[in-house]
């Protein structure tokens, strides 16, 4: 009969084979009556259940496996009793003890006259093994929800390059349903021409087994897209490729910000470019205007000398006028090389423009229909608003010569809002764009970025100077804007002007005053480095009664004043002067007299528009070349001033 492992009996176990047989086996091994008890464990029973056998032997099944462990076995219990082996696999938790999962057998024990009179139990640990499967199980679903949710495009091919699975974004990518696309080759998926391509990489990578990259633009229903896509050897048993995968990455974003980061840096290069032929502008308009002093003011004194002959004087006026004529080029050059002299002030950008194209309508031809279209909600601008005016009849004037068989020009105004970095020359925050559109042969691409250049011009001789869009981009970046183009050959062109909004409130510009008489017997310390102009400016001075000091640069009117001390009125100085500037020059003479009045001259002025440093707006700057009688009517300005105790600068 079963002995337990204590050496114990049970009733009803004498017909069995000695208990020591059964210990051998690395199972749990039970044998339990029809009455549910225990009649004998082996002792593998102590470690599986965490209890000694003799607490086992002689219990419920019930009682040893608990209300959770019971109420799984109970159904398989009753079959079991009934002659039907069972055998299931499931968890068990016992007090103190981890939980284990066991695999378990019911094998039912019949008499002589095949009735159960009880059953074996044979149950083994399997939790090790659960928990592997439990890992690998997870594992591969972590994989398949990665495979499946990646931002990716992932395929697996074989030998033949034959698809074999691909992951949902692929799919969507493909445009197909991953079962109908498997079994076939990208050439039955994509076409013949992208489809060849991928075959032939694929081949590639099977025969030498070498991964490659390669860059894409695939054109979906949604418009073109650029992949970065990567093929790999996928390695059989022996290590040579049985197939192989293809990831592609969508770069189409990155692509798109290459491309904006390489715009940027051409409109940079662009601005760079202008920026540069704007300083020789300027070095020349500087020079050529100290040439135009000295015409214009010998010119001048011939006009005024009645000993000159009329039919002389008319030759003299015509000279003049060439000068007049040859001093608006220098402004333009000035203009574009951003060193014009401006007079800024805070005005509604909507009455200087309905006011300007009034004068467009004039310009323009009878066959050019003209529209204004004014859509801003906001339009006050800090502008100098005569050059408002130049800009619009620049770009009005090089609309209607695009329109030579007539068509429609159009004037209109909007908001535009830009942000950090949307121009590397501009800051951020709200603008008024004026835009100039025309409908015109429009602007061929290969000189659209030319555009700007002075003296660049597509009419033929005679028929411009090539400066007057080059005027125009020097106005606008000269006040803080941007001016752009967009044009093509035979679809007209679109010139928009971009320009700082103003806060709604109106600024109030303070009341020029009135100019004082054209002459006077003051002494007046002139500094000016251009010897002809020097000795021109001088004598209209004297003619207009002033008693002159002349000085050659910085340091001999510093020099002069100290040799006449409270003598000199008002000083005169040229800005750009050698040794000594003219600033320089007038601080030192303020140590020595402070209440100096002075008056700068300037062919080559610096900014003052409010938005650069480099100029008080309170000096008198009066730009070169200057004709006798404004030096004159200036002059005495600041005398009167000076004499009032407002002398400029004070």
């Amino acid at each position: 009969m079963f002995r337990t492992p204590a050496g114990s009996t049970a009733e009803g176990t004498d017909h069995l084979d000695p208990a020591a047989v059964l210990e051998s086996f690395p199972a749990n091994i039970a044998y339990v009556g029809s009455d549910l008890v225990y009649r004998f464990v082996n002792s593998n029973y102590e470690t599986t259940f965490g209890r000694p056998s003799r607490d086992i032997v002689g219990r419920h099944v019930a009682e040893v496996l608990g209300p959770q462990g019971y109420a799984v076995a109970e159904a398989r219990l009753r079959r079991v009793l009934a002659g039907e082996a069972q055998n299931y696999e499931s968890e068990f938790r016992f007090p103190g003890r981890p939980a284990i999962w066991l695999v378990v057998y019911y094998i039912p024990d019949r008499d002589a006259d095949d009735h159960v009179r009880g059953f074996f139990v044979v149950s083994i640990d399997v939790t090790r093994r659960h928990r592997a499967e439990h890992d690998l199980l997870d594992a591969a679903t972590r994989h398949r929800v990665l495979y499946e949710q990646a931002p990716i495009c992932i395929s697996y091919y074989d030998r033949e390059c034959r698809l074999l699975e691909m992951n949902q974004r692929a799919a969507d990518l493909l445009g197909t349903a991953a079962d109908d696309a498997c079994g076939r080759t990208l050439v039955e998926v994509l076409g013949d021409e992208l489809g060849a391509e991928f075959l032939q990489r694929q081949r590639e990578v099977l025969v030498d087994g070498r991964s490659r990259e390669h860059v894409d633009e695939v054109e979906l229903e949604t418009g073109p897209r650029w992949f970065l896509s990567s093929f790999a050897p996928v390695p059989g048993a022996d290590g040579a490729p049985c197939g192989l995968q293809i990831v592609s990455s969508d770069i189409t974003e990155l692509k798109r910000a290459e491309q904006a980061q390489r715009e940027v840096e051409e409109k940079l290069r662009q601005t760079q470019k202008l920026q540069a032929i704007g300083l020789l502008a300027g070095g020349v308009a500087h020079d050529f205007n100290n040439i135009l002093q000295t015409v214009l003011s010998f010119t001048g004194e011939m006009m005024d000398d009645p000993a000159v002959a009329s039919h002389h004087r008319e030759d003299v006026g015509v000279v003049r006028d060439a000068c007049r004529r040859g001093a608006s080029l220098t402004a333009q050059l000035l203009a574009f090389s951003r060193q014009q002299h401006l007079s800024p002030q805070a005005l509604d950008a909507h009455d200087s423009i309905t006011s300007v194209f009034k004068m467009i309508r004039r310009l323009i031809g009878e066959d050019i229909e003209l529209v204004l279209d004014l859509g801003a909600a906001r339009s006050r601008l800090r502008v100098d608003e005569g050059q408002l005016a130049q800009v619009l009849l620049n770009l009005a004037v090089n609309a209607r010569d695009a329109m030579l068989g007539g068509g429609r020009l159009t004037v209109s105004t909007s908001e535009r809002r830009l942000d950090a970095g949307a121009h590397p020359e501009l800051p951020a925050g709200e603008y008024l764009v004026i835009g100039v559109r025309d409908t015109g042969c429009g602007i061929a691409p290969e000189v659209i970025d030319r555009v700007f250049e002075p003296f660049f011009t597509t009419k033929e001789v005679g028929h411009g100077s090539g400066l007057g869009l080059a005027t125009v981009f020097g106005i606008v970046r000269q006040h803080g804007g941007l001016v752009e183009v967009a044009s093509s050959a035979g679809a007209g062109s679109l010139f928009e002007v971009l320009l700082p909004l103003l806060a709604d409130a109106p600024d109030a510009d303070a009341a020029q005053p009135a100019a004082g008489r054209p002459g006077g017997s003051e002494t007046i310390l002139l500094a000016e480095d251009d010897a002809d102009v020097r000795v021109l400016l001088c004598r209209g001075l004297r003619r207009a009664g002033y008693r002159v000091l002349e000085a050659a640069d910085g340091d001999q009117a510093v020099a002069l004043l100290e040799a006449h001390p409270g003598v000199v009125d008002l000083a005169v100085l040229d800005v750009v002067m050698p040794r000594r500037s003219g600033r320089e020059a007038w601080a030192a003479m303020r140590e020595r007299q402070p209440d100096l009045a002075v008056l700068f001259l300037s062919g080559y002025p610096l900014d003052h528009d409010g938005n650069q440093p480099g100029w008080d707006p309170a000096l008198p700057l009066l730009r070169k070349p200057i004709a006798g009688d404004e030096l004159c009517r200036q002059v005495r300005r600041c005398l009167n001033l000076a004499r009032a105790d407002v002398a400029p600068g004070q």
